[in-house]
C-alpha cells in the first residue's frame, strides 16, 4: 500500500472531517501487507495517529 493511496483514502479522517475511513486494499502476499501496515503504524503513531 503506497503512502499516496493511504493519504488519498484517509485524508478526510486525518483532517477531522469524518471519524474513520475504511477502504479495500487488494494484496497478494499477506505477510508483506502486514509488514507495510506495521511500518505505517510505527511512523504514524509518533505523530499521534
Amino acid at each position: 500500500m503506497s503512502d499516496e493511496r493511504l493519504i488519498r483514502q484517509a485524508a478526510p479522517t486525518l483532517a477531522g472531517i469524518k471519524t474513520g475511513s475504511l477502504f479495500p486494499c487488494a494484496y497478494t502476499d499477506r505477510e508483506k501487507l502486514l509488514r507495510q501496515v506495521r511500518g505505517l503504524n510505527r511512523r504514524l503513531a509518533a505523530k499521534g495517529l
